[in-house]
């Protein structure tokens, strides 16, 4: 169900038990104090608002039976969120899914993933390069926006669209290769990419 540990503001850890198969939206909204939480093995999805602000979580396993990040803004301004364990099994990444996640400085994207959707990793400040596997085949508008920290991209074989403002923002960003597959790129999709020679 949605909205079950909504504002908890004191809650610093929670145990999931195995027969738990489905997390609901906005199910720990707010818990700025949450720092260690487990989500099941046999959940398949992760909806909208999860874990939005839960500014003390610093790690996260997502199982192999989770296929889609869904919703919208799973993660989005868990701030203090270094380390994201994604697993083979995965098919989505959604709309803002680790948007503003700040301190996230890596990330690594199974080869099951044939979707990032739009501002999926926006404003992750920290994260310094991104590999996208050849399994994906849409990249969402402004995905890597303001990605400040993020120096190298590699965008996958077979790709065709690079949509609006994907690296909008990324200061840094010195290098990118850009299959020969891609027949578009969107507006201001590397607007203000200062590093870019």
């Amino acid at each position: 169900d949605w909205d079950v540990f909504n504002g908890c503001t004191n809650l610093e850890t929670v145990k999931i038990p195995n027969t738990v198969n489905k997390m609901g939206g906005q199910l720990f909204w707010c818990c700025q104090k949450l720092k260690s939480v487990n989500i099941p093995n046999g959940v398949t999805e992760l909806n909208t608002y999860t874990f939005y602000k839960c500014k003390s979580l610093k790690s996260i396993t997502i199982p192999s039976s989770v296929t889609k990040i869904g919703g919208s803004s799973v993660f989005m301004d868990c701030e203090g969120l270094e380390t994201v364990v994604l697993n083979e099994g995965l098919k989505e990444i959604g709309n803002s899914a680790f948007d503003g996640c700040k301190q996230l400085k890596t990330i690594n994207i199974p080869s099951t993933v044939t979707s990032i959707i739009g501002l999926a990793f926006s404003g992750c400040e920290s994260l310094t390069s991104i590999t996208i596997p050849n399994s994906v085949k849409e990249i969402g508008d402004h995905a890597f926006s303001d990605c400040k920290s993020l120096t190298t991209a590699t965008l996958p074989n077979g790709i065709t669209t690079i949509e609006d403002g994907v690296f909008s923002g990324c200061e840094n960003l010195s290098a990118i290769t850009i299959p020969n597959s891609v027949t578009t790129i969107g507006y201001y999709a590397f607007e203000r990419c200062k590093a870019l020679t």
